[in-house]
């Protein structure tokens, strides 16, 4: 019997879903307990990303704000700035 074969259980809490093997699992946890929101500011976003965004919160004065008019971001390298986040800001 392989491990394709077997029943398995998500352990995360407060799910218990079963999968039949254990790639639908890994893909059942990617989809579904990946996302971490953050302690400090309530951002939700993927758990991989959860240490790179803990740095903007150690030391704000780091930090580069944004100059569009009316953003709010601060961003922790300069080149970040120019990614074009202000598609909603029309």
């Amino acid at each position: 019997m392989s491990a394709e074969d077997m029943t398995t259980v998500c352990l995360e809490p407060g799910c218990g879903e079963t999968f039949q093997g254990v790639t639908e699992l890994r893909l059942h946890k990617k989809a579904s307990h990946s996302s971490v929101v953050c302690d400090i500011c309530g951002m939700s976003m993927m758990r991989t990303s959860l240490k790179q965004h803990l740095v903007t919160h150690e030391d704000e004065t780091r930090l580069f704000p944004c100059s569009f008019p009316g953003c709010l971001h601060s961003y922790t390298t300069v080149r970040l700035i120019a990614f074009p986040v202000h598609l909603n800001y029309k």
